[in-house]
C-alpha cells in the first residue's frame, strides 16, 4: 500500500500552475517562479499529501488528501545551450568549473577528462544536448543540466564562476527569483572526487558527506551569498520572491526508533527514515526571523511551494 501511495503522489504532485514554472529532477529540480504575495505548499508525505496555506511567518494545515488535481505543466524560460552563439566557450567554462571543488582530484586527470568530453563533435554535440542556460542580472549566467542539477553560474564575459559559489558537482538543485536578481543553490559538501581511468574512457565519481547547504546571493549586491545555510537538515525547497522575505523548507531526517522492526533493519542500512518538516522564514539579509515546524515524524517524498492551493479531487 505505501508503494502505491508513493507511485500516486510522484504523479499528482507535479502542481505547477501558471504563476510557477517548475522542472523537477529525480532529487528535484531547477525553478523559475513568479511569485503570488503569500504561496501555498503541498508536503507528499508516504501516507497522505498535506496543503497548507501561508502568511507571513507560518504555515496552516488546509486539509489532507490523498489525490489532488496537478496544475498545468509549464517549461522553464531556459535555452537549450546547444542553440547559443557562444557555445562552446561556455561548455568549456562550464567543464571546468564542473569538478574543482574535489578534494584530492588531480589536475591532469581532470584535464585530460575534460579534453575526452570535448575530443569529437559527437561528443560535444551529447554534452551541449544536456545542457541548458538561464541568463541571469549583471551579465551572469547559470549553465545546468536538463534537470536543473549540477548547476554552475558564471560571468559570461569571463567565463569565470561566481565567486563563492559551489562547483557543479555540489549543486543538486537552484531557485531564482522572477526578476533573475536573486539566486538560491541548494548543493552538498563533496568530499572527494574519484577517477576511473581506462583504456579509452574516463569517468568519475563524487563523495559527498550528506550535509547540505543553501547559499542565497543578490547578484547586484555582492558576489558573496547573504547566507550559507546548513548543517543536520535537508533542503526541500526555497520561496524566493524578488525583494523582501524569502522561504526555506527544510527536512531533519532520522529513524523512526519506536517501530522495533526498524531495531533489525538499521544494522542492513534499510531503517524507515522519519522527518521533522520546518518552514523557516529570513528577512533580506538573511537573518531568521520565523521558524515553525509543520509536520513530525513522517515520511517525506515530496515538497513544494506553489501559488496556489491545488484542487483536491473528488472522493468516490
Amino acid at each position: 500500500m505505501r508503494s502505491l501511495f508513493v507511485l500516486l503522489a510522484a504523479w499528482t504532485v507535479t502542481v505547477q500552475p501558471a504563476a510557477f514554472a517548475y522542472q523537477a529532477a529525480a532529487d528535484t529540480g531547477a525553478v523559475v517562479v513568479t511569485h503570488p504575495a503569500n504561496p501555498a505548499l503541498v508536503l507528499t508525505t508516504s501516507d497522505d499529501i498535506r496543503v497548507y496555506t501561508l502568511d507571513e511567518r507560518s504555515a496552516q494545515l488546509k486539509e489532507r488528501r490523498t489525490s489532488i488535481h496537478p496544475g498545468p505543466n509549464e517549461a522553464l524560460d531556459t535555452q537549450p545551450l546547444e542553440e547559443v552563439p557562444d557555445r562552446s566557450r561556455l561548455l568549456a567554462a562550464y567543464l571546468d568549473s564542473l569538478l574543482d571543488c574535489g578534494a584530492g582530484v588531480q589536475q591532469a586527470t581532470m584535464e585530460r577528462w575534460i579534453r575526452q568530453q570535448t575530443a569529437s563533435s559527437d561528443q560535444t554535440a551529447r554534452r551541449l544536448g544536456d545542457l541548458v542556460l538561464l541568463p541571469l542580472k549583471h551579465g551572469m549566467v547559470i549553465v545546468a543540466k536538463q534537470a536543473g542539477n549540477h548547476a554552475v553560474v558564471l560571468r559570461r564575459k569571463t567565463g569565470s564562476r561566481l565567486a563563492g559559489s559551489p562547483c557543479g558537482a555540489a549543486n543538486r538543485f537552484y531557485r531564482v527569483s522572477p526578476d533573475r536578481q536573486r539566486l538560491a543553490l541548494v548543493s552538498e559538501n563533496v568530499r572527494a572526487i574519484d577517477f576511473t581511468v581506462s583504456t579509452d574512457a574516463i569517468t568519475w565519481d563524487q563523495k559527498g558527506s550528506g550535509a547540505m547547504a543553501v547559499q542565497v546571493y543578490d547578484l547586484g549586491v555582492s558576489d558573496k551569498p547573504l547566507l550559507s545555510a546548513g548543517g543536520d537538515e535537508e533542503p526541500l525547497d526555497v520561496y524566493l520572491p524578488d525583494d523582501g522575505n524569502w522561504r526555506l523548507l527544510s527536512a531533519r531526517n532520522g529513524t523512526n526508533w519506536f517501530n522495533p522492526l526498524n531495531w533489525v533493519a538499521v544494522i542492513g542500512g534499510h531503517a524507515e527514515r522519519r522527518s521533522d518538516v520546518f518552514l523557516k522564514t529570513y528577512d533580506a539579509s538573511g537573518m531568521v526571523l520565523a521558524v515553525d515546524k509543520i509536520a513530525a515524524g513522517i515520511g517525506v517524498v515530496q515538497a513544494r511551494f506553489v501559488a496556489t492551493a491545488p484542487v483536491p479531487q473528488q472522493e468516490r
